[in-house]
């Protein structure tokens, strides 16, 4: 999750507290605040070791939401966030009222990360695998009208306001000069926004702000259930193609701001012990717009070799063999796991990046040989997502021993 959408939990959790005086509700709300971003300190784990902030290295896959978002961390940090609130409001005297609310804001940085399809695993080191919600984008426009309102109007500090100004700017512009939407969701999603900062303007109470974040949170988490299981049977009964492919892991993610359009990879392995990730589109309301259009890439959007249906997507755009405007597939890749095995026997950094890759590719032929997640692989270029195969540079003395996501490779990073 952004960490602007952590921030408003983080003042709407702590003006929702009840206190005795403007020393104790100014703690409360900073305290709300900095427990719910503490966690993402998380990146200076890359410089500890000598990786800071660089692009396409292990160190920061691997430690990105780690020890960090743990329930651990949480009752080790909880004393700390606690004390920080309370100072910096001018009540260091009483940090210790603010302990339960520290730790309940660090508990709320995991459950609102664990929305997204990056995942986290807060159950470290007696859990080590990574739990996902594949349930919102990681920036959620109808999440910011939520909470924003409730932030602007009762702030009274004007640099303060002037960033939650500038952070409604960025949202109506999201909305009305970005890619996602057509005119129909355009207008509705002004509409939510208008109506709830009127709302939160009349009623001067934390209520609209929750209300909002567990309805949307409530809203888009019971579609997600019900896009799963649609997708689940679409798999089994059209998608593959052969009778042997089992599913392995359904990857979705939603549109920002639009619960009626998915992206999805379906993950699944073969008689032949091949890999497959299929790549496409579901749309709920296809009259609106058309799964080929819908949270889509273009025709040059992967480093991993993936194979593009010529028939129904041409140069990015829907052609009239596609016969369907509620699912489009629009890409496919294929591995071989006995490669991939033998890459991981011989490759620390494959076989590290397997401890982080939910879809893992790899491509030989590439110049250079390539590795990465097809989740995050959103161009040809080298990114945060992928490795250079054969470059023992890259791999850490001491990496995080997270389970594979994949259960296709927990095999292989044991031998």
């Amino acid at each position: 999750m952004d960490n602007l959408t952590h921030s408003l939990i983080g003042v709407t959790l702590g003006r929702s507290m009840r206190s005795t005086s403007a020393a104790r509700s100014r703690a409360a709300i900073w305290t709300a605040v900095i427990g719910n971003n503490f966690p993402d300190l998380d990146f200076l784990q890359s410089g500890l070791n000598g990786r800071f902030l660089s692009e396409g290295t292990m160190s920061y896959l691997l430690h990105h939401r780690g020890y960090s978002h743990t329930l651990v961390f949480a009752a080790i940090a909880t004393p700390l966030i606690a004390w920080i609130g309370s100072f910096l409001g001018r009540d260091s005297k009483n940090w210790k009222s603010m302990v339960p609310l520290a730790f309940i804001s660090l508990c709320l940085h995991m459950a609102a990360d664990f929305l997204n399809n990056y995942g986290v695993h807060p159950f470290f080191p007696f859990n080590k695998n990574w739990f996902y919600g594949d349930t919102l984008f990681i920036v959620e426009p109808l999440l910011w009208f939520s909470l924003l309102p409730l932030a602007f109007l009762q702030l009274r500090n004007f640099i303060g306001r002037m960033i939650f100004l500038g952070a409604y700017a960025v949202v109506w512009g999201m909305i009305w000069l970005g890619p996602f939407f057509d005119l129909t969701f355009q207008l509705g999603l002004s509409a939510f926004g208008i109506f709830w900062l009127v709302w939160q303007y009349r009623s001067k109470t934390p209520m609209p702000a929750w209300v909002g974040l567990i309805g949307v949170i409530s809203s888009f988490s019971a579609i997600h259930h019900k896009t799963h299981a649609k997708l689940t049977h679409e798999f089994e009964n059209g998608i593959r193609s052969e009778a042997s492919e089992k599913l392995v892991d359904l990857v979705l993610t939603v549109s920002p701001g639009n619960p009626a359009c998915w992206n999805a990879w379906w993950v699944s392995v073969n008689a032949k012990k091949e890999m497959i990730a299929r790549y496409g589109n579901w749309s709920w309301t296809p009259q609106f717009q058309a799964a080929a259009t819908c949270h889509t890439q273009t025709t040059d959007s992967w480093a991993a070799p993936v194979r593009r249906p010529e028939l129904e997507i041409k140069n990015g755009k829907l052609t009239e063999a596609q016969s369907r405007t509620d699912l489009a597939i629009l890409g496919e890749y294929r591995g071989l796991l006995s490669e991939a095995e033998a890459l991981a026997k011989k490759d620390c950094a494959f076989r590290q990046l397997l401890h982080f890759a939910r879809i893992p590719f790899w491509d030989l032929n590439a110049q250079p040989p390539l590795a990465g997640d097809l989740r995050y692989d959103h161009g040809p270029k080298m990114s945060w997502a992928k490795v250079i195969l054969g470059d023992p540079t890259q791999c850490l003395s001491n990496p995080p021993n997270w389970t594979p996501p994949n259960p296709l490779f927990v095999q292989m990073v044991d031998q």
